[in-house]
C-alpha cells in the first residue's frame, strides 16, 4: 500500500526501500536490529519520542516530520467506519490504499473480525 501510494504521488521510488521491521521490544538492540534490515543510512525520520532518542543515542541525525492530525486520521477510526460501511474511509486514505483495501476484502476481513457478516 505505501509503495502504491508513493507512485500515486509520483515519487521516484530509485532511491527508496521500504522495509518491514519485526518489533522486538527490546530497547537497547533496537538501532542494531533495524540496521540489521536495512542498507547503511545516516537520517532517521521519526515522531516516536522513543525511536528518536534510541536513534539520537546511536549517533544518527534525527528528522521529525511535521504534525498531522491525528484525530481525523486514525487507523482505529478508519476501522470502524468500514465495518459501518461507511464511505468516508476512502477520504482518509490515498486512493490507491483504499484500492487496495477493497482489491484484498479487507472491509470483508474487519467485519468478521468485529461480528459483522
Amino acid at each position: 500500500m505505501i509503495r502504491e501510494s508513493l507512485l500515486e504521488e509520483n515519487i521516484d521510488l530509485s532511491s527508496i526501500y521500504l522495509i518491514p521491521v519485526p518489533d522486538i521490544l527490546m530497547n537497547n538492540v533496537w538501532v542494531s536490529h533495524v540496521r540489521s534490515f536495512s542498507p547503511n543510512f545516516d537520517i532517521v525520520f521519526a515522531r516516536n519520542p522513543l525511536v528518536i532518542r534510541l536513534f539520537k543515542e546511536a549517533g544518527f541525525e534525527i528528522l521529525i516530520p511535521p504534525p498531522y492530525d491525528r484525530e481525523k486520521y486514525n487507523s482505529t477510526l478508519i476501522r470502524r467506519l468500514i465495518i459501518e460501511n461507511s464511505d468516508e474511509w476512502k477520504k482518509l486514505v490515498p486512493q490507491k490504499v483504499a484500492e487496495y483495501i477493497l482489491k484484498i476484502r479487507g472491509d470483508e476481513r474487519l467485519k468478521a473480525i468485529a461480528g459483522i457478516y
